[in-house]
């Protein structure tokens, strides 16, 4: 299995484990490329608590509402540095297009006046082990 097979779908569940080893599927956007796989959260996001403690993940093509539409595979994420992010940005526009956009300007919106703002948005390569 090569990651590069992932390029058409659209979505991806991301199952990341929480200490106790029980198991959380979340749909993501992700983007394809030269054979990894790369996808934006939230920074103060519950999985990359998760993953900060185990970085084995699952990965599996699924549709928008997360069903798996094949079997699923073990793989590792990894946190990538700031200086990556602006690679991975332009990845997920190009692949995205104007729905990125929209869900841009509204993550924008959803940070105005907080008492706590949120953590920037983190970005997260998908690789076998």
């Amino acid at each position: 299995m090569d990651l590069s097979d992932y390029k058409r779908e659209k979505y991806l569940s991301l199952t990341t484990f929480r200490a106790d080893g029980s198991a959380v599927a979340t749909p993501v956007w992700f983007a394809e490329d030269d054979g990894a796989l790369f996808v934006c959260t939230d920074g103060d996001s519950h999985k990359v608590r998760r993953l900060q403690r185990n970085r084995a993940v699952e990965i599996t093509p699924c549709s928008l509402s997360g069903k798996p539409t094949r079997a699923p595979i073990a793989a590792i994420a990894s946190l990538l540095s700031e200086s990556e992010s602006a690679r991975v940005q332009k990845l997920l526009q190009q692949k995205y297009g104007i729905q990125k956009r929209v869900w841009d300007v509204y993550a924008k919106a959803s940070q105005l006046p907080r008492r706590k703002p949120r953590r920037q948005s983190v970005y997260l390569e998908i690789t076998l082990p």
